[in-house]
């Protein structure tokens, strides 16, 4: 010991700098652990608070985050009727960027059904969503105020509640609206998309010889209904009944085609 104290006074200056370089490198690599796991948090916020057991997303697909994925919103009746599922509720996943006060604003906007799974995990501002439209809470990331409105797809939404740190696995904060809002934001098309379409598929039809100008009229109006459906939903999630065996189930599910 003594040693050791004579040699820290005959180099004290090496000392010192050594000490600074220890505490730098366990600084970094407490940093490193600390960045990594909330990270990783981060990336697995959305999945965390669904609190689902269960996501069904489009066959031969790694939706919904990863890739692309859709699916009939309607499948969610088939799900609840699988035994051992105890509920299930479709989602709605997209990322959107839109300019406000001049500058890019990006969030992810999650849909999803009122009295289902996949809502804000908790209020800390405001309220949560009550109307089936127009309606949203964001994210506190978001910097967005009580009352403010957002223009996204053909209509106005305003901000009725605030959430606490949400984000998407990119990263990007994330805000809530209804599964009708969230779906008509995604899908709808404009008017002039739906005049367009509509003047297509008319075209198409009356050129067909076996069908009489009011057969294709009527098949017009048919097919341009079944084209502008936004009944589709990116993924459904389902938590099953305490007890039900969750290979079994989704055994039942991967069937399906």
């Amino acid at each position: 010991m003594n040693l050791a104290i004579r040699d820290i006074r005959h180099h004290l200056g090496r000392f010192i700098l050594t000490s600074i370089g220890l505490g730098l490198l366990l600084g970094v690599v407490m940093s490193m652990g600390g960045i990594y796991r909330g990270l990783f948090a981060d990336a697995l916020a959305v999945l965390s608070f669904t609190k689902a057991d269960i996501w069904v997303v489009q066959q031969d697909t790694n939706g919904p985050f990863a890739e692309s994925s859709r699916i009939p919103e309607d499948i969610k009746y088939r799900i609840r009727a699988v035994p051992g599922v105890a509920e299930a509720s479709p989602l709605s996943f997209q990322t959107i960027q839109i300019e406000r006060s001049a500058r890019p604003f990006r969030f992810f906007l999650i849909g999803y059904d009122l009295n289902g799974l996949g809502g804000p995990p908790a209020i800390i501002a405001g309220r949560g969503i009550r109307q089936k439209h127009y309606e949203m809470v964001v994210a506190q990331a978001m910097k967005m105020g009580l009352g403010e409105k957002i223009h996204l797809g053909l209509h106005d939404y305003t901000v009725v509640g605030i959430t606490g740190k949400v984000v998407s696995s990119g990263g990007d904060p994330a805000a809530y609206v209804s599964l009708a809002d969230a779906q008509d934001i995604q899908f709808k098309k404009d008017n002039d998309a739906i005049r367009n379409d509509r003047q297509r598929i008319g075209a198409t039809l009356s050129a067909l010889p076996s069908l009489s100008p009011s057969q294709a009229e009527l098949l017009t109006r048919q097919v341009a209904a079944i084209t502008q459906s936004t009944r589709t939903v990116n993924t459904v999630v389902a938590k099953l009944a305490p007890g039900a065996d969750l290979k079994e189930v989704q055994g039942r599910i991967s069937r399906w085609n």
